[in-house]
């Protein structure tokens, strides 16, 4: 279920690499990264200076209110329910394997 749910979120980062033509940036091993250091993104200030590193429940909590836990990100996302959001991490966590 999460693979399926996170295949909206392909449409704007990748999911397995670090490719360059993607709008937002990679996702690929993001739990443990901090906010705003992809190389070579053009991230929002408000993201750049969040402070956050990527834990699986702060990825959770991001991705069902973008806008409330950063304001000023440049995420534009439909809200998640928190049973999508976890599947959707768990999801990435086994593609950083």
């Amino acid at each position: 279920r999460g693979k399926r749910l996170a295949e909206n979120c392909s449409a704007c980062h990748s999911l397995t690499g670090n490719r360059a033509d993607t709008i937002g940036p990679s996702l690929a091993g993001i739990i443990g990264r901090k906010a705003g250091t992809v190389r070579g993104y053009d991230y929002s200030e408000a993201m750049s200076s969040s402070g956050i590193t990527w834990t699986p429940e702060e990825v959770a909590k991001f991705i069902q209110d973008p806008l409330g836990m950063v304001p000023g990100t440049k995420m534009a996302l439909a809200p998640v329910s928190p049973d999508e959001a976890k599947d959707i991490v768990t999801y990435l966590q086994s593609t950083a394997r």
